[in-house]
C-alpha cells in the first residue's frame, strides 16, 4: 500500500492511499468473513463464503454489500504504514468503489494522539478543595422522599379499604354485595370509599 502524508492547519494529518489489488481482494475477502458470522451463516463443504451466503441468505453481489467494511479494514493499514497514533477512530473517504481485480484510492483525515514531555521525575501534588454540600440541599431531598412515602402508604391504604367493597358476580334474581360490611359499619370511611354504593343491593 502506497500512503502520502500531509499536514493539514487544523492540526489534522491527511493520508492519501492506494491500496493494490491483492490488498483489495484480501480486505473484500476478510469482510465477507466477517458478515457471514455476523449472519450466523453455516460454513457449507466445497462452499466459498459468498457461495454459502447465497444459498442461505439469497445475496447473489456479497461485495457489494461489504464493501464498506472493506474499506474500513484497509484504514488501520494505512495509518500504521506512517508510524501515526490516532486519538481516535478516523473515517475513510473515496472517490470510487471497491472491485477486486483493481486498485483503490481513499483518504483518511487522522487526528494524532498528542505527546507530552516531562520536564523531570519529581513528585507532583495537587490539592483538591474539600467537597461541600448545602443542608438545605439535604432537607429539600429528606422532605421529597418523606411525601412521596407517604403518598405511596396512603394509596395503598385506599386499595385496601376499596378492594373489600367490589361485589360478586351477580344471580340472576338479585344483586348481592356480599363482600361490604355490614349495615351497621356502612358509615365507615371503607363503605364511603367504595366506588359502587350507588347501586341496589338486595337483602340475603
Amino acid at each position: 500500500m502506497k500512503v502520502t502524508e500531509k499536514k493539514l492547519d487544523d492540526g489534522r494529518i491527511l493520508l492519501e492511499a492506494v491500496a493494490s489489488t491483492a490488498e483489495v481482494s484480501h480486505a473484500l475477502t476478510a469482510a465477507q468473513y466477517r458478515f457471514a458470522q455476523q449472519m450466523g451463516v453455516q460454513p457449507t463443504p466445497g462452499m466459498s463464503v459468498e457461495q454459502a451466503v447465497e444459498k442461505q441468505l439469497g445475496i447473489k453481489d456479497l461485495d457489494a454489500i461489504v464493501q464498506q467494511q472493506a474499506v474500513e479494514y484497509l484504514v488501520p493499514f494505512a495509518i500504521d504504514k506512517r508510524n501515526i497514533t490516532p486519538a481516535f477512530p478516523a473515517l475513510p473517504k473515496a472517490a470510487g468503489p471497491l472491485k477486486r481485480g483493481q486498485t483503490f484510492s481513499f483518504e483518511v483525515r487522522v487526528t494524532p494522539k498528542p505527546d507530552y514531555e516531562l520536564k523531570s521525575y519529581e513528585p507532583v501534588s495537587i490539592t483538591v478543595p474539600p467537597f461541600e454540600i448545602e443542608q438545605a440541599e439535604v432537607e429539600e431531598q429528606i422532605a421529597q422522599r418523606a411525601t412521596r412515602s407517604s403518598c405511596r402508604t396512603s394509596r395503598t391504604r385506599w386499595r385496601k379499604a376499596t378492594a373489600s367493597c367490589w361485589r360478586s358476580k351477580p344471580s340472576r334474581t338479585a344483586r348481592r354485595w356480599t363482600t361490604c360490611p355490614p349495615k351497621a359499619a356502612r358509615t365507615s370511611p371503607a363503605w364511603a370509599s367504595c366506588p359502587r354504593t350507588s347501586r341496589s343491593i338486595s337483602s340475603a
